[in-house]
């Protein structure tokens, strides 16, 4: 039985690894032209994740590449003092397995455990699929599988091919995510700065692992993105709603505010590389609205099915 799988982000290599085992032979289209190194953002993994990392025999390299963050400052505007947070206690009373890792990390591992059984069409994606299986690319000539499964992001383009238009199962909630890279200038060990106002909100962590650092901002805003790869308007609304950090936030010398900085120097002009702009010493490699995802009426159609956040969520891409 021939399968293929869109997307190998997360969801997408872990399903290929699991159906390669259950002697399916599985082909995975991503988008990307090479297994996803753009640095991406932490994300926690909680007992469900880590029991199955471990029957994948990768737990060991998951736990090898956590980030360490185990202790959060919250400053917030017009306070005089700081909130320290322990989150090592936070996380221990939520589950008793718990790891925190940077998803493109995560995704490197589990990409690294099927590759060898797993066919990978990198720079490439699907445009058409027919109720028999047939499936044409934008590259590879056209072929015929048993089963497609979409597990290409909350834009996904397998559910935008079968299930219809985006706007069906998504509605702006009022809100935008942010993410830079940067060089970990404050020296950050295991600790997250926080930098809370009213209607946002701005983070600083880093990884023991890794030489740079990521600064974060989530605000509201009232203004939705006509798409969300409109890297110019992305880049507008985060100096307009952070352009004023600078003065008011007492992580200026802790380096939160240089991340705040650069957002000023950022071109507002297009980037060769859509949401990976490098100026300077700084990286916009995600900028994300964040929408109310309802599911799908039905995860399948036909020969087709959803798998990760194309089946529905609330989430930010």
């Amino acid at each position: 039985m021939r399968i293929l799988v869109s997307g190998a982000g997360v969801a997408g290599p872990v399903l290929a690894y699991w159906l390669t085992r259950h002697g399916f032979s599985v082909t995975v289209v991503e988008r990307a032209p090479t297994p996803r190194k753009t640095g991406g953002h932490a994300v926690d993994l909680f007992r469900p994740a880590m029991n199955i990392s471990e029957k994948m025999g990768v737990l060991p390299r998951v736990e090898e590449r956590a980030t360490g963050t185990n202790r959060m400052t919250v400053h917030q505007e017009g306070a005089r003092r700081p909130v320290r947070v322990d989150l090592s206690k936070i996380f221990s009373a939520t589950s008793d397995r718990h790891v925190e890792i940077m998803r493109d990390d995560l995704s490197e591992i589990y990409y690294d455990a099927a590759r060898d059984d797993v066919e990978y069409l990198f720079g490439d994606s699907i445009t058409a699929i027919s109720p028999d299986g047939g499936v044409r690319f934008e590259n590879a000539a056209p072929r015929r599988f048993d089963l497609v499964v979409g597990a290409d992001g909350l834009h996904s383009t397998v559910r935008r091919l079968v299930f219809g238009d985006e706007s069906r199962f998504s509605a702006f909630i009022g809100a935008h995510l942010a993410v830079l890279t940067l060089p970990n200038v404050s020296a950050l060990d295991g600790e997250l700065l926080i930098h809370v106002g009213v209607g946002r909100t701005a983070g600083m962590y880093g990884a023991r692992h890794l030489a740079d650092a990521r600064v974060l901002f989530l605000f509201r805003s009232e203004r939705e993105l006509d798409h969300h790869r409109d890297v110019p308007r992305q880049k507008e609304l985060l100096r307009g709603a952070f352009d004023d950090l600078i003065p008011t936030s007492r992580l200026a010398v802790r380096g939160l505010a240089q991340g705040a900085r650069l957002i000023s120097t950022l071109p507002a002009g297009p980037s060769r590389a859509l949401l990976r702009l490098t100026t300077k010493s700084a990286r916009l490699h995600n900028s994300m609205t964040v929408d109310d995802y309802s599911p799908s009426p039905t995860a399948s159609r036909g020969r087709v099915g959803l798998a990760g956040d194309p089946g529905g969520g609330l989430g930010a891409e």
